[in-house]
């Protein structure tokens, strides 16, 4: 939920919490193709494939509004679930211990 917030307020330039208001045009295109580049992270390295994928009708110019707040919606809905389902496992006792992980990534290519 947080890495989505993010990338929504990095694609647009406004709130996340304002995305059920109206947005324009090119705010509307630029979070289309921010949401096709996180769906499919090879296009998020060539914006040339991106275009030739965009062009040939594989992939929308841009999303409508109402495709945007459904979408917005069901990515509420599931993390608000998944929040549940943990606080309740948690609280069941099918939860003891909790392991984080963090990771990073290096680039090898020099």
């Amino acid at each position: 939920m947080i890495k989505n917030y993010h990338h929504l307020k990095k694609a647009s330039g406004i709130s996340p919490d304002k995305f059920l208001h109206n947005l324009n045009r090119h705010e509307r295109k630029r979070l289309t193709l921010e949401i096709v580049k996180l769906n499919h992270p090879a296009l998020a390295h060539s914006n040339n494939a991106l275009k030739r994928m965009i062009n040939a009708n594989m992939y929308p110019k841009r999303y409508q509004q109402i495709q945007i707040n459904d979408a917005l919606r069901v990515r509420i809905k599931d993390a608000v679930a998944g929040i549940l389902n943990f606080g309740g496992s948690a609280t069941g006792g099918s939860i003891k211990y909790l392991a984080v992980g963090v990771y990073t990534s290096t680039d090898a290519e020099q």
